[in-house]
């Protein structure tokens, strides 16, 4: 409590001090203004007594100026602000996500339909694949049985076979030309150049079901060992021990005949996964999704009135500073966005900005808020004054600018408020012409404004006029 007690002291004095100045500034505007209006009744060669002397008068023949006439007025607290030459730049707070590079995602189906036999593997374990896991281009994800795999890859044996026993029929009768008619050997030609038509469509069918040139081989393989077996059971005398453990092993086999490996297609880690082994699943179904976390996108939202600003840097600058609401620390992340949205939201009237983030380190995740700071450069047709400086009335904006230091004059001015920020406004230096029929008027640097009092001060111009109206 001791360590806390002399800066709230400090405070409170401050702000006592503040309050004091103000109310005592207030309190000669109450008295002016009731001097005033005695002073129109009574008539105007009323003496106004000391206590009750303006503040301030207007100053003829100068549109909107007052004069301030209390030599005492620097110490309530009235404060003039130079305009700048240079614009500072603008920035723009992006509020947005971390999300999944899109180019780096891929969702995992089955061609097929069919029962899941196996699940994958952890690399240098037993432990099946879950959520969190990392894999490898081609590591083995899940096995599924399906029908569709028994029937394509039957129909392939088959070709196969016909081409070899229509070869061999082809062969025979191409041997004893004397004995078979012409018309009959043009036959034997067409079934066996059909037969080889069917072989290379059912391959072209299994290559665009992504089956490895392995798997195609290996059918291939069976294939060869069937047309062999059949060879030898057409002289029953030639089989062996040999050839019927062959029929054995082919028999055996069949139940794996109908099965199909999935594998991955993209080295990531495992961002869901939706099947067990035993599950029936479809084409539709998104077995597992895959995403390489090691580049990040940063997805940022812009309103619409700040797009042009976006949309008009150089690619050379579209750069920002990510802050991380997650992080204890307060550090900054630099990088840049490459793309801006071109269809608006129609809820939050805002456009999406894309950027990277490299996540090597997996040091981020997958959601986390951040604020996107991007830095406008200042536009040189603009100038910045604070917020305390202007004056609303209604759709119009005013400030009250310096225009005799000397006399301590000051000339209320109509401007045109391009953007409003926390602190700072940016106003027009140059009107165009329909602002100008409005009785907008430019403001440049190294004008001097008021900036604070000016609402007070606004209401006692106001009053100044309508009086030497009347």
């Amino acid at each position: 409590m001791v360590r806390f007690g002399i800066p709230l002291v400090l405070v409170v004095l401050v702000g006592g001090v503040a309050a004091l100045k103000r109310e005592a500034l207030m309190q000669r505007w109450e008295d002016f203004r009731q001097t005033r209006q005695k002073s129109s009744v009574v008539g105007t060669n009323h003496e106004t007594p000391t206590s009750k002397r303006p503040l301030f008068e207007l100053v003829s023949g100068k549109k909107e100026t007052f004069r301030l006439i209390d030599k005492d007025l620097a110490n309530l607290g009235i404060n003039v602000y130079t305009i700048g030459n240079n614009p500072p730049p603008k920035k723009l707070r992006l509020p947005g996500t971390l999300t999944f590079d899109p180019n780096r995602f891929i969702r995992v189906h089955s061609r097929f339909p069919g029962e899941v036999r196996r699940v994958g593997k952890v690399a240098g374990s037993n432990r099946p694949l879950q959520y969190g896991d990392y894999v490898s281009v081609g590591d083995l994800l899940a096995t599924i049985w399906s029908k569709d795999i028994g029937e394509k890859k039957s129909e392939l044996v088959d070709a196969y076979c016909r081409v070899q026993f229509d070869k061999i029929n082809l062969d025979r009768v191409n041997s004893i030309p004397e004995v078979v008619a012409k018309k009959q050997v043009t036959e034997f030609e067409k079934a066996y150049q059909g037969d080889v038509v069917a072989a290379l469509k059912a391959e072209r069918t299994l290559r665009s079901w992504n089956f490895s040139e392995k798997n195609i081989e290996d059918v291939r393989n069976e294939a060869m060992q069937i047309i062999e077996l059949i060879k030898k059971l057409k002289a029953p005398e030639n089989i062996g021990e040999k050839d019927r453990s062959m029929v054995q092993a082919v028999i055996a086999d069949d139940d794996k005949w109908a099965e199909l490996d999935i594998l991955a297609a993209q080295a990531g880690v495992i961002a869901e996964k939706n099947f067990n082994v035993g599950d029936m699943i479809d084409t539709t179904n998104v077995l597992l999704r895959i995403a390489d976390i090691d580049r990040i996108q940063v997805l940022a939202n812009v309103f619409e009135e700040d797009v042009p600003a976006l949309r008009a840097l150089p690619p050379e600058e579209r750069k920002w500073s990510l802050d991380l609401k997650s992080e204890s620390v307060d550090k900054e992340i630099h990088g840049h966005f490459d793309q801006i949205g071109i269809i608006v939201d129609s809820q939050m009237h805002t456009l999406p900005v894309m950027g990277y983030v490299d996540n090597s380190k997996k040091h981020f995740a997958i959601g986390q808020f951040i604020t996107a700071t991007v830095e406008i450069p200042g536009d040189p047709t603009q100038v910045v004054i604070p917020v305390a400086a202007v004056v609303e009335e209604g759709s119009k904006s005013a400030v009250f600018v310096e225009s005799n230091a000397e006399l301590r004059e000051y000339t209320r001015r109509h401007v045109a408020v391009i953007s409003r920020g926390r602190n700072w406004v940016h106003v027009s230096m140059v009107p165009d012409d329909y602002q100008i029929e409005r009785g907008i008027e430019p403001l440049h640097p190294g004008e001097r404004v008021l900036i604070n009092s000016v609402v007070e001060l606004d209401a006692e111009l106001n009053d100044l006029v309508s009086s030497s109206k009347k």
